[in-house]
């Protein structure tokens, strides 16, 4: 069910009035947890657009475990060294 404020939220982004998104979303550690463009995320993750799919996921609330697999993947393919640094900023999450 949606809160009071999630409905505000909610005006905020579709009236595109950002400050002030911002700030109630800060304020009330409430976000809609949604994407702007979920085609487009689709589309930059078939792409293997990761620094544009990984911005995508840090705006969402997930839990620590499910970033972290989802890091992972991204990871894999590279090194190890970027899996570790990858690995250190979930860890302040």
């Amino acid at each position: 069910m949606y809160s009071v404020v999630k409905l505000i939220i909610q005006f905020l982004r579709e009236n595109n009035l950002k400050q002030s998104l911002h700030s109630l979303e800060k304020e009330s550690n409430q976000t809609l947890n949604t994407m702007d463009n979920k085609a487009r995320f689709i589309q930059d993750v078939l792409d293997g657009k990761w620094d544009l799919v990984l911005k995508q996921i840090a705006k969402l609330s997930l839990e620590k475990e499910t970033l972290f697999d989802i890091y992972e993947q991204v990871c894999t393919p590279f090194d190890n060294d970027m899996f570790r640094v990858i690995t250190l900023f979930i860890d302040d999450v």
